[in-house]
């Protein structure tokens, strides 16, 4: 809540937060649930204009899509993530 509330200005520990949530749904195979988190980083993630951090957290939500079998939208993301650390 802290994150998304503005409230951490440390862009790294809002990342380590963001992606934890994420992991941590897809610990407990709760997938719809770390979707909507993917989608809550993405748009705080533009709202910021911060594509690192989506980046970083990217990989967890191509591992959900792996998970849900959709393997073109994993391969995208992950070569998305890819392009934005390279920039």
């Amino acid at each position: 809540a802290a994150a998304l509330a503005g409230d951490v200005v440390d862009v790294e520990a809002m990342q380590t937060i963001y992606c934890y949530l994420i992991y941590a749904c897809k610990r407990v195979r709760d997938y719809d649930r770390a979707s909507e988190w993917c989608s809550t980083v993405r748009r705080s993630s533009e709202r910021w204009s911060d594509r690192v951090t989506f980046a970083v957290c990217r990989a967890h939500y191509a591992d959900v899509l792996m998970w849900r079998g959709a393997l073109a939208d994993c391969e995208s993301e992950l070569v998305s993530a890819a392009q934005e650390y390279a920039e």
